[in-house]
Parts: structure tokens; sequence; C-alpha cells
């Protein structure tokens, strides 16, 4: 009962309109591999892209 308050916490502070434990536990996982991926890969999560040069 708890983590389902602190879920319905956590998406009201994200401004989520529609609560769904199935999409917030999708959307945590979601998170945590690309967190993963970041850090394996040593990318840099904040690599611009399309660069005018």
């Amino acid at each position: 009962m708890t983590s389902l308050n602190f879920a319905k916490l956590d998406d009201k502070l994200n401004r989520i309109k529609v609560f769904s434990i199935i999409n917030y536990k999708r959307r945590t996982h979601n998170e945590k591999l690309l967190k993963l991926f970041l850090f394996k890969f040593d990318i840099e999560p904040n690599f611009i892209i399309n660069q005018k040069n």
C-alpha cells in the first residue's frame, strides 16, 4: 500500500493526469534501463546531436 501511495505521489509531482500502476512500473523500468545503458556504454546524456558546425 505504501509503494502505491509513493507511486501516485510521484505521478502527481510529474504532472501525469491519469494514474496507472502498469504505466508507472513500465516508466520506472525504462528509466533504470536507460541509465544502465548510459553508464555501461559511457554515453553523455546531454550530448548535442545536431550541431551547427
